[in-house]
């Protein structure tokens, strides 16, 4: 049976540090940066046990390890949130779509279309600006 591990769960990321410095510890299924945090620091663990690396320069290089994993942790975050606001606005963007096929008036179907089109690109002024360009259009034909 596969362990599943609570990797923000402080207690159990010290367990799991304790595994890594016994030797005991599988990464095999840990996510990509648990995966190098705990595969690097298992290394930083033998070479002080073993090879004589010394214990201000273990704790150094535990420090830097663990640096670079809080920004990995923080990169793939921001990663996620992008990734969540893309998929939002492709849902919007299919709703004015829908709303676009609804429609009887080419006004409004070039209003939603511009609309659509902004979330799409992700440029929030698009349609405002292309309202406003439309309705100048409107008064200089009139």
């Amino acid at each position: 049976m596969k362990t599943i591990f609570n990797f923000k769960n402080k207690q159990q990321f010290k367990e799991l540090e304790r595994m890594a410095y016994d030797g005991t510890i599988d990464v095999s299924s840990f996510p990509p940066a648990e995966y190098m945090y705990f595969s690097e620091l298992r290394k930083i663990y033998y070479a002080f046990k073993f090879e004589g690396l010394p214990k201000a320069e273990a704790a150094k290089q535990k420090e830097l390890l663990f640096c670079r994993y809080k920004n990995a942790l923080k990169e793939h975050e921001n990663y996620c949130e992008v990734y969540r606001a893309y998929q939002a606005n492709i849902r919007k963007a299919g709703m004015l779509i829908s709303m676009i096929n609804k429609s009887d008036n080419i006004q409004e179907i070039a209003v939603l279309a511009c609309e659509s089109l902004g979330l799409m690109m992700d440029e929030n002024t698009f349609a405002v600006r292309m309202k406003k360009r439309m309705e100048e259009l409107q008064c200089t034909k009139n």
